[in-house]
């Protein structure tokens, strides 16, 4: 039997579309949770928020506010979060954030969570809240299936000037061990394209070191591929150099190692 809850104030305009489908006035903190996991409720709350005033997004701020953790890891529930963060004004998307902050590695290894986390990151009033925690566990976020993709966005979204812990971090963990795990190697990746050279100097003093065993290495050759790019001379020279040391046309019919020949050839 369907029950009858009553809404907060201001959200009567909010619901009215429910009113004149025959619909109760439902929306509350007792019913969000429930409301918000159902696909169909989930699409209408959705197109509510994006017609609503101020006052009425105000209201379901205050009431979703308390569940957005939860709602975060459900497959639907989860892209009505990402809609408030992405139309929200910059003290909603701060309140998010804050309440998202508190697990935001739990969030960022989870399939629906790290959606949310990703569209936290792009608000640059809220992100900042979120960097602490995730750089504190970047290994850990940077070599898991999802996770990766949370650290990218990161990396992505900060200043250059803002990026040398990150570095800092990864030189520690190991730049050869991050760069053969199939996760962990776009985030070095990522590093490498994003960072000034005064910042990612470390992690390419560390790839002189290790260039050849990332040659042919599934993994490892893309990361050598932004550092012949994006690297100074003596990186190009030390890569290519390492090339030429193996069996040229065997690395040439490699399915790694292929590409980063043919890089070779065109910066030599």
């Amino acid at each position: 039997t369907p029950i009858t809850w009553r809404s907060p104030p201001g959200l009567s305009k909010f619901n009215a579309c429910d009113e004149i489908n025959g619909e109760p006035d439902v929306f509350n903190s007792s019913t969000a949770l429930v409301i918000a996991q159902d696909p169909s409720s989930c699409s209408i709350l959705i197109k509510k928020w994006a017609c609503a005033d101020c006052c009425s997004r105000q209201a379901m701020i205050s009431v979703v506010l308390p569940l957005v953790e939860q709602l975060s890891y459900h497959p639907h529930a989860h892209v009505l979060v990402t809609a408030l963060l992405n139309s929200g004004t910059a003290v909603q998307c701060r309140q998010i954030t804050q309440e998202l902050s508190r697990s935001a590695v739990l969030l960022a290894e989870d399939v629906y969570g790290c959606v949310v986390i990703q569209q936290a990151l792009l608000r640059t009033e809220a992100s900042e809240l979120l960097v602490s925690p995730l750089i504190a566990h970047l290994v850990q976020c940077s070599m898991h299936p999802c996770g990766n993709h949370v650290m990218q966005r990161l990396v992505e979204v900060l200043p250059p000037s803002r990026l040398s812990p990150a570095v800092r971090v990864v030189c520690q963990f190991g730049v050869k061990r991050l760069s053969l795990n199939k996760f962990g190697c776009r985030i070095v990746q990522r590093l490498l394209q994003c960072c000034t050279m005064n910042i990612v100097s470390p992690i390419l003093d560390d790839l002189q070191q290790c260039s050849y065993d990332l040659i042919a290495h599934q993994y490892g050759n893309y990361v050598l591929q932004d550092a012949l790019v994006r690297g100074r001379p003596e990186d190009r020279v030390k890569i290519c150099s390492d090339v030429l040391r193996c069996d040229v046309i065997s690395l040439r019919n490699d399915r790694c190692a292929h590409k980063l020949v043919e890089k070779c050839v065109c910066v030599l």
